[in-house]
């Protein structure tokens, strides 16, 4: 009698500890996923704030798209002041008139 309660504690004392690391292990895994997920939000408002200034930047060359369809003049006047800037030192370039 006394040895089958033995056996059956050392059962129980080893289906606890198993349970045990069982819980620990879950919970372990559950919070490494719930810092994966806080760094996927993290990089998610990155991407965001990236795709808003992407798409304010496509919507600012539709314009100047749109102006220099208007105006014939506009891409020479944009093309010489981007020359003057990038090579303010060096030279001059005129263009002409187109006449």
């Amino acid at each position: 009698m006394v040895n089958i309660r033995h056996g059956s504690r050392l059962i129980d004392v080893i289906i606890l500890f198993a349970a045990l690391i069982t819980t620990g292990l879950i919970g372990k895994g559950i919070y490494d996923k719930q810092i994966q997920l806080r760094e996927l939000k993290e990089k998610s408002s990155l991407l965001d704030k990236r795709i808003e200034t992407l798409n304010s930047n496509i919507e600012k060359i539709k314009r100047e798209i749109d102006i220099a369809k208007s105006d014939p003049y506009y891409l020479k006047q944009k093309a010489s002041d981007r020359y003057l800037m990038i090579n303010k030192d060096e030279s001059i370039i005129i263009f002409e008139d187109g006449k």
